[in-house]
């Protein structure tokens, strides 16, 4: 049985989510921003937030298509070894298989749906940062609570690059998990699948920082 890739060391406690009270520079900055940047910021870190729900939802759906393409592959696999089964009976593609494939491929579009969202989203809060860089920022640096520029820019990169990385394998996944051979290359897909390398609980602490830092509201919908 294949083992999954070892999940790379990443700091984040710098962003643990933390309770606070505003300090006096970050009131200051507040009042000195005149031209709304940090609630355009606000409003792109929601936009993230909600898509990555919309992310954690799609991982969700796609185990349990991933489970059901498991148990029929490996039901055709049992069957098309036996010696004991009509070779007319025999396939590795069963038809039940096609149509779980197909919501798969469904799934998998959510995730790069959200990968762009999120790197659209690199895009304006860079923008937004560089834009008041002259204003805004020159008498504190601090985005939100206690966030300054470039620690928002981090959590951001991490986050996308994270989505990059961990699509390239949602895609392999859904490309190849019904040609598998045996079952341990199933299950290999499906541990793939299910335990993310790259948006795993460092990524959920970034998120969770980021909605206590932007003071985000979200609804109760997943």
């Amino acid at each position: 049985m294949h083992s999954t890739p070892e999940k790379n060391a990443l700091n984040t406690s710098s962003f643990s989510p933390v309770r606070f009270t505003d300090s006096p520079s970050h009131v200051k900055s507040m009042k000195s921003d005149n031209i709304g940047i940090r609630q355009r910021l606000k409003a792109t870190a929601k936009t993230l937030v909600e898509n990555h729900r919309k992310w954690d939802a799609a991982h969700r759906r796609g185990s349990t298509l991933c489970r059901s393409i498991e148990k029929c592959k490996s039901n055709a696999i049992k069957t098309f070894n036996d010696n004991d089964t009509n070779a007319a009976d025999k396939t590795l593609y069963p038809t039940e298989l096609k149509p779980i494939c197909d919501k798969l491929q469904v799934i998998t579009t959510i995730f790069e749906d959200v990968r762009n969202s999120a790197n659209e989203s690199r895009r304006q809060i860079v923008s937004f940062i560089k834009l008041g860089s002259t204003n805004v920022f020159v008498d504190s640096p601090l985005v939100f609570h206690t966030w300054n520029c470039s620690t928002l820019q981090d959590a951001i990169d991490r986050i996308c690059d994270a989505y990059e990385k961990e699509y390239e394998m949602k895609v392999k996944v859904m490309e190849n998990v019904a040609h598998s051979r045996n079952d341990d290359e199933l299950a290999m897909h499906l541990a793939v699948w299910e335990y993310q390398t790259h948006v795993d609980s460092s990524v959920e602490i970034l998120v969770k920082a980021l909605i206590t830092e932007a003071d985000i509201e979200l609804d109760d919908k997943t």
